[in-house]
């Protein structure tokens, strides 16, 4: 699952990520919320977590082409990239990234 919101700050992006998360032991939830700095909180069940599939470095791959940092832990962790990334292109790598992490 993945969302794009405009409007929401970080503590409500972790919440929804959190939230979206819920109790799916196999889940990968990415949001990215677009401010003054686009912010990005990526979520991931323990099941993954357990096979090796991380929120870290799922973080890592989609900002490190945009100039952006972050981190946290495996389960979930949050991350910016500089205001003007493309954010378009942060958001149509999400599906391709999710699917080859398969």
């Amino acid at each position: 699952l993945y969302a794009f919101q405009d409007d929401l700050d970080l503590d409500s992006l972790r919440e929804l990520v959190a939230r979206a998360k819920g109790n799916n032991p196999n889940s990968i939830v990415v949001a990215l919320g677009a401010g003054d700095v686009p912010a990005l909180i990526v979520g991931v069940g323990t099941n993954l977590i357990a096979s090796e599939v991380n929120a870290k470095s799922i973080l890592q791959l989609l900002i490190s082409k945009h100039g952006g940092k972050g981190g946290g832990k495996p389960e979930m962790t949050q991350g910016s990239v500089p205001a003007g990334a493309d954010i378009k292109a942060i958001l149509a790598s999400i599906p391709n990234l999710i699917s080859d992490l398969k």
